[in-house]
């Protein structure tokens, strides 16, 4: 058998050059192949007359001979193979071999060796094939002799020949640091040239080469400590999987109830943020998008498990309906403080949660699948033997076996205002049972939709002057232009003939309706300011209007007692007369009727619908100056004359919460998503109150008032501002958030009564005073704007409130 390293020359010997015969000969399976694939036997160098591996004449036989030969010379390009030669073979280690001091036999003379640890760069039509088909490059540290490249087959898998002029450098490239003792066993990857074709699949080593299979951290996608030049750290197996530990760290054990697969998940958080809880949610949220298959590839590139097996379970037991599989892994459910540091399966509950009150809202949701399958049989059942011992609420068990005697599923979808089994039911059975279950074991229901939510709401907390209505963009920081903010008095009107004691915007923002001490109301068009109607039917000074959900009608409240419905500048009804002035009006959502109030202590609050009829009554007896109701048709609230605000259930008529004030209540206004409920007060306390605990949250300094109505309210782009008039003619607004003043205007004389925003337009508002004046502030800029992108006249009645009598 031929030297597995064929030198140019004789030289000492650094390292084990020759092997024992077991350690050399190539695996069966891959010697027979390259047996059958060596060269023909009569292969001669046609050029050069000679034998393959005669040596040229000119070629010194031993270092003596030629002293001062450079070790890099050009090989010969047309060297052949002897027949049954095992010189194209790659040597397969298995372990490392010591230096040797025994002298070795001359070797004749041949091409100088391949740099070790050096791979080739392969034509493109060269591939490397083993007898299972695979392909890859060889890297070995003993590779031979490049192949010569004549018309005679040859093994394709050979190195490829250097060309003349090629300079072999033993000194170079990645282990030209490494000790004679290490440079047997150290091998590295080559670098692949990026204008090459992709690499195909590596030829699987055996030896100390760690292929993708052996690395025990390469099947999460981290990758391989590399150089500077991209090519790997020559080194044993041993450094080069504690490099990877270093560099990537470890996870020993699962974490908020992941399950980290090979045992290891980076460390490293990801801008001071936890690694895991970032991967989860992004997780969840690809799998929210449609994106499943992006998903699974974070999961298994990670390392990371949106959720262990049992949450999985139990989350698909519910989406599917199988309520026995869901409380019985609900049964096995510890809480936070039972669940050990690291867990990778069962269910952890937060502190406090009540696991009685999860299965109560389970098994309701059965009893109502089963109503809406017509199996009143089994709902009644499980109304029986399953929620009846759960559920101490009587009246809600009343409830629930009235929903028994619906004929139809669809009475009982509209009767327990849930919308089937078909429809979002389960999905907000998740959300609720998710609220009771850890967030490090189940994720709260798109959750990065929700923190997006909130990093939305914080820029526009901060933003001092919004008036951008549109939603904040994600690609960079928000904040409005102090130039865009309504400060400038753009319009006076001055139609009235005394003092203007309220205005109001329509919900469109199309008009604007005001009224005062000269007994009439007058309806403006926006954002021409030209008045469309004079509602001149009253007999006193009117003192409140409020316009249908439609935008179509609008109620009146006069000091004469009576309120009246008006229709497209005509009037519908005049209501029954009052045994006190009527202090305010306000529609339901449903536009079909609507709430008055009075100074009357024995009707003070009733319910009309639009053909003048009385609904129904509170019977309290209370001199109510203002109301409102709620947008989501659960308060009414109710501000009296005693320092005093009731809180009443809207569909029982119950009162609910009462607050006190240290000093009269001036004005109470509601926002338009429900959450809070401003009041103003005499004293000069503007308070926030939030509807959910209603207890205040923010709290604003007015100027103190005197024995007359100042009103308050919201305003702005997502109402972000608070405004309220005052006694000494300003106009104040602050920003609801923060609480910081905005700005202080002195707009009327001697006081401000009221201020309103346009809905539909940020950068508007109006005021009105005893001056008998409106003045309508925005900017000229944005007026212009307006002005130039006015419909035309037809197009301004579109609402009802340009065709009827009394317009100008």
């Amino acid at each position: 058998m031929f030297s597995v390293v064929a030198q140019s020359q004789r030289r000492p010997v650094q390292a084990a050059s020759f092997l024992p015969n077991e350690l050399t000969r190539p695996p069966p399976t891959t010697r027979a192949f390259l047996q059958r694939r060596a060269p023909p036997a009569s292969t001669v160098d046609v050029e050069n007359q000679r034998p393959p591996f005669e040596r040229p004449s000119n070629s010194p036989s031993s270092p003596s001979e030629s002293p001062g030969a450079s070790r890099t010379q050009t090989p010969n390009p047309q060297i052949q193979l002897p027949p049954n030669t095992l010189l194209s073979a790659p040597i397969y280690h298995r372990r490392t071999i010591a230096s040797s001091s025994r002298s070795q036999p001359p070797v004749p003379a041949q091409n100088p060796p391949s740099v070790l640890g050096r791979r080739r760069r392969r034509s493109e039509t060269e591939h490397i094939e083993d007898d299972d088909g695979r392909e890859g490059a060889q890297n070995s540290q003993h590779l031979l002799n490049q192949a010569p490249r004549n018309p005679a087959p040859r093994p394709t898998h050979l190195s490829r020949p250097p060309n003349p002029g090629d300079s072999i450098n033993p000194t170079a490239g990645p282990l030209a640091s490494a000790s004679p003792s290490s440079a047997s066993t150290a091998f590295t990857r080559g670098v692949r040239d990026p204008q090459q074709e992709p690499p195909r699949k590596r030829y699987k080593l055996i030896g100390t080469m760690i292929t993708e299979s052996d690395d025990a951290f390469s099947q999460n996608g981290s990758s391989r400590p590399v150089c500077a030049n991209g090519s790997t750290v020559a080194g044993s197996s041993t450094s080069r999987m504690a490099s990877n530990s270093a560099s990537n760290g470890t996870h020993k054990s699962v974490s908020n109830g992941s399950m980290v697969k090979n045992g290891k998940a980076p460390v490293s958080p990801y801008f001071g943020h936890n690694r895991e809880e970032v991967t989860r949610i992004l997780i969840q949220t690809l799998s929210d998008m449609g994106y499943h298959e992006a998903a699974t590839i974070v999961s298994e590139d990670s390392g990371y498990s949106l959720e262990n097996p049992d949450v999985a379970a139990f989350r698909n037991a519910v989406s599917t309906g199988r309520w026995e599989e869901a409380e019985a892994l609900l049964f096995g459910a510890m809480t936070a403080d039972e669940a050990p540091e690291f867990v990778s399966s069962g269910i952890v509950l937060v502190p406090g949660a009540n696991t009685q009150s999860m299965r109560f809202w389970l098994r309701q949701q059965k009893f109502l699948e089963l109503l809406e399958q017509r199996d009143t049989g089994m709902a009644l059942h499980v109304l029986r033997s399953e929620l009846t011992p759960l559920c101490p609420d009587k009246n809600r068990l009343h409830f629930l076996s009235s929903l028994v005697m619906c004929g139809q599923p669809e009475d009982v979808r509209a009767s327990a205002s849930w919308d089937g089994a078909d429809g979002t039911s389960r999905e907000n059975l998740l959300s609720l049972l998710s609220t009771c279950i850890s967030p490090s074991v189940m994720l709260p229901q798109h959750r990065l939709a929700s923190l997006l939510h909130q990093a939305k709401s914080g820029q526009v907390a901060r933003c001092l002057y919004h008036t951008d209505a549109s939603p904040p963009s994600l690609y960079s920081d928000h904040m409005c232009n102090k130039c865009d903010f309504p400060l400038e008095a753009v319009e006076i009107l001055d139609k009235h003939d005394g003092e203007v004691w309220q205005l109001k915007f329509s919900h469109d923002g199309k008009h604007l309706a005001t009224c005062g001490s000269d007994k009439q109301v007058i309806i403006w068009e926006i954002p021409s300011f030209t008045p469309l109607h004079y509602l001149t039917d009253h007999d006193d000074g009117v003192a409140n209007v409020d316009w249908s959900p439609d935008d179509t009608k609008l109620v009146t409240c006069c000091q004469d007692r009576h309120a009246r419905l008006w229709d497209t500048g005509s009037l519908l009804k005049k209501l029954e007369r009052q045994g006190e002035p009527i202090s305010a009006c306000s529609w339901l959502p449903d536009g079909q009727s609507f709430i008055i109030s009075s100074l009357d202590l024995h009707n003070s609050i009733a319910q009309y619908n639009l053909s003048g009829q009385k609904l129904g009554d509170w019977g309290k007896k209370h001199r109510v100056e203002d109301l409102v109701i709620s947008p989501d048709e659960q308060w009414l609230v109710a501000m009296t004359d005693r320092q005093t605000i009731h809180v009443y259930d809207l569909a029982t008529k119950q009162e609910a919460h009462t607050l006190e004030f240290s000093s009269r209540a001036y004005s109470i206004s509601m926002s338009q998503d429900a959450r809070y409920l401003l009041v103003n007060t005499k004293g000069g306390d503007v308070s926030l109150y939030d509807t959910a605990s209603w207890e205040v949250i923010q709290a604003y300094k007015a100027t103190p008032g005197g024995d007359f109505i100042i009103r308050c309210g919201f305003g702005g782009a997502n109402e972000s501002f608070i405004f309220c008039g005052g006694d000494n003619g300003e106009v104040l607004i602050f920003h609801k958030t923060t609480g910081v003043s905005v700005a202080s205007m002195r707009c009327h004389q001697p006081r401000c009564n009221s201020a309103a925003w346009n809905p539909a337009d940020p950068k508007m508002f109006a005021t009105c005073g005893d001056d008998n004046k409106i003045k309508i502030w925005s900017t000229k800029q944005h007026m212009d704007d307006l002005m130039r992108n006015m419909p035309s006249h037809s197009s301004r009645a579109s609402n009802g409130w340009g065709d009827g009598e009394g317009e100008i």
